[in-house]
């Protein structure tokens, strides 16, 4: 055994754009329209590292049969994801893509699941049957095995068909980190035959030989020589105390030498303290009688400290309540499970609970339905009449579950107002998406016909694909779908869309929205309440003046909230578009665009003079 003397111890936007060709392909010398097949396989099929030790797969497509694709690339383009059947023992943290892969992405890594997609893997006329698409990096984080696994959600051959696809997945090995267990380096070593004589007895050597996080005090075989005479010989005839003084040396997490150099005392397997001295001037330690003569032996489950004495148990104490609980603050329903820790030769146990309800079990779970604060009481009692008692007051705190929040579009802001022919921008909203949010297909309505058109919609950074019908209306569809997976579960105050409405003409509108389909990740249903809006369309607070050379100002004949009589005469006529034809730079120059723009462009040009034209 390695010994290390103890020292002083001191302080998808590519998915967008690919589409299958449609049509039949052109033939040209050449040209093979055979359909084919494609395998996607990892490279190699087995791999084994140590953990936090990286190694690469390929992956690889093969066309099938060969020389099927002639002078075109045997993959164009493909969205593939790669995965690990169990995240606990690796994770991909890379993807490299080959040099003539011009538009490749993908995913967030570190991760268990990656997708990975490109197009245009080859130049044309460099045909590959064997192509390796992108390469996977994976890292070793626990001992086990997982399968590396593809899952081609598209693929595109070089003619721009959808091939079959067959995937050949991988396997990964990690084996852990080099070295010994804790039993194996006492074996090796030879100096703890008598530790290793007793851990063989009891079946502790199982336990020191599996994954763990133990520290452990191993006596030398001198430190077992120097016991009393009788007592090594008493132990190794009796399993049950000798597993109790085993027990007594471990402790159920790994700490070193200088971990230690800070505590007092250490809680051992056997549920008792040992104490540890320190002394800085001759850099020794004690743990309680028996000093350490080696420290940190690192092992693959923890640590050994080397000491000169066996530690002996103290006698079983008297009989002793004692408990704890899993979980002592929570929201209503909390569940909390209790653990007896009292000593002595308990045979009867009595549970307060503090909301009423009590137990007989040594370790009962117990529901708290009801917000507040519990003390609990144990009393324990033995066969000969003895009992304790031990309470923890205020222990159990319980909170009122916070208030379902309910989904719920709605607009902001709920209430505006704008002059005839000026627009307002509303922002449409979903309160809280619990499960995410796939997509949706909504309606919004401009209300009384007349008096308001939505003009234009537009989406957040997340919106893809989006789709809008027809512009202006007063009913409008507006679709959108996340396919990046940006809007989560538990996402709130969601912006879906801002719409923008023109004020038509004097008077109140309702802006309401309608739910054709909204889903939630998973495919789940979306069914939220929606709240309207309103908008107030008043008319121009200062009418415009005469324009330059007449006598009269402008009016509106049709109440729209345009002036199409420019002249002022009453009525509309060809004088009206001369006098507007003439004045472009007049009204723009008076902030009078709104009352002449026609086609609600937000400027006046030659389109407004030739629809004033058409009203004649």
């Amino acid at each position: 055994m390695k010994s290390i003397h103890w020292m002083p111890l001191i302080g998808i936007v590519l998915l967008a754009c690919i589409f299958p060709v449609q049509g039949a392909p052109d033939s040209g010398p050449g040209f093979v329209t055979n359909q084919m097949d494609v395998t996607l396989s990892l490279m190699p099929a087995e791999a084994e590292i140590g953990t936090n030790e990286t190694t690469t797969y390929d992956v690889v497509g093969v066309c099938n049969p060969p020389g099927a694709m002639n002078e075109t690339a045997c993959i164009d383009s493909y969205n593939i994801t790669v995965s690990l059947d169990d995240g606990m023992v690796g994770e991909i943290t890379e993807i490299v893509f080959p040099e003539d892969v011009s538009m490749g992405e993908s995913g967030t890594v570190p991760g268990d699941s990656v997708w990975v997609t490109a197009q245009n893997l080859t130049p044309p006329g460099a045909a590959a049957e064997n192509q390796t698409l992108f390469t996977v990096t994976v890292r070793g984080d626990a001992a086990g095995t997982t399968g590396v696994t593809l899952t081609p959600d598209m693929v595109v051959d070089g003619q721009g068909g959808t091939p079959t696809v067959t995937t050949v997945p991988a396997n990964l090995t990690v084996t852990g980190e080099a070295g010994q267990t804790i039993y194996e380096t006492a074996v090796a070593d030879g100096n703890f035959t008598t530790l290793v004589t007793a851990l063989d007895l009891t079946g502790l050597n199982a336990t020191l030989d599996e994954p763990g996080t133990y520290t452990v005090f191993a006596p030398t075989d001198a430190a077992f020589a120097n016991l009393p005479a009788g007592v090594l010989d008493s132990l190794l005839n009796d399993t049950g105390a000798l597993e109790n003084v085993l027990l007594y040396h471990v402790v159920g997490e790994t700490y070193t030498a200088a971990d230690i150099a800070g505590m007092t005392e250490l809680r051992t397997l056997l549920g008792e303290n040992v104490t540890v001295t320190v002394d800085e001037a001759n850099g020794t330690v004690m743990i309680n009688d028996a000093m350490v003569t080696a420290a940190d032996i690192e092992c693959t489950n923890g640590i050994v400290h080397v000491i000169d004495a066996v530690l002996i148990p103290p006698e079983p104490a008297g009989l002793e309540a004692n408990f704890t609980a899993d979980v002592t603050a929570g929201e209503a329903p909390l569940n909390v499970q209790f653990t007896d820790l009292s000593t002595g030769d308990v045979t009867v146990w009595y549970w307060d609970f503090g909301d009423g309800a009590f137990s007989t079990e040594q370790n009962p779970a117990h529901m708290y339905n009801t917000s507040g604060t519990f003390n609990v009481n144990l009393t324990v009692s033995d066969d000969t009449g003895a009992s304790d008692n031990f309470e923890i007051l205020d222990y159990i705190n319980v909170s009122e579950p916070p208030p379902v929040i309910v989904p719920e579009i709605f607009f902001v802001p709920l209430n505006a107002s704008v002059d005839v022919g000026s627009t307002v921008e509303y922002t449409l909203i979903l309160n809280t998406a619990p499960d995410g949010l796939a997509g949706y297909t909504l309606n919004v309505d401009s209300g009384t016909e007349g008096v308001a058109e939505i003009v234009n919609v537009s989406y957040p950074d997340w919106a893809m694909p989006i789709n809008t019908s027809a512009l202006p209306d007063t009913t409008v569809e507006i679709k959108a779908g996340d396919m990046m997976d940006n809007i989560t579960a538990g996402a709130t105050n969601v912006s879906l869309a801002n719409i923008t409405v023109l004020g038509m003409m004097e008077g109140q509108a309702n802006l309401s929205v309608e739910v054709v389909r909204m889903t939630a990740d998973g495919g789940g249903p979306i069914m939220p309440d929606m709240m309207a809006a309103s908008i107030n369309v008043t008319p121009i607070a200062t009418p415009p003046t005469p324009f330059p050379g007449y006598e009269n100002p402008p009016t509106d004949p049709n109440n729209d909230g345009k002036y199409e009589d420019v002249n002022g005469n009453g009525e509309i006529e060809y004088d009206d578009v001369i006098a507007l034809n003439t004045n472009m730079q007049w009204v723009e120059e008076n902030n009078l665009v709104p009352l002449f723009d026609f086609n609600n462009n937000g400027k006046v040009d030659y389109d407004d003079i030739v629809m004033l034209f058409d009203m004649i």
